[in-house]
């Protein structure tokens, strides 16, 4: 009839594809570089569960992240910065 064996896989596969699920927020904010990406995980464990805090997690590892300014990597600074039209 069926395998006993079966059931365990399913409830294995089950779990892991729920975890992946409940854990897209914080690889979110991973895979961008957050800077808060420690707090985002935390929040999504202790608060995800509600569904609020799940939406909030996304929201916040979805945010534009806020970099300091480095005129190295702006190449019209450092073309201006050649010519000696800026200090």
């Amino acid at each position: 009839m069926h395998d006993p064996n079966i059931i365990p896989l399913a409830m294995l596969l089950i779990f892991v594809g729920a975890a992946i699920i409940y854990f897209i927020p914080f690889w979110i904010a991973l895979l961008r570089g957050h800077p808060n990406k420690g707090l985002i995980f935390l929040v999504n464990i202790f608060v995800g569960f509600t569904g609020f805090g799940y939406i909030f997690c996304i929201f916040w590892a979805c945010m534009p992240l806020e970099r300091d300014y480095n005129p190295l990597t702006d190449p019209n600074y450092v073309q201006a910065r050649i010519k000696g039209e800026v200090d």
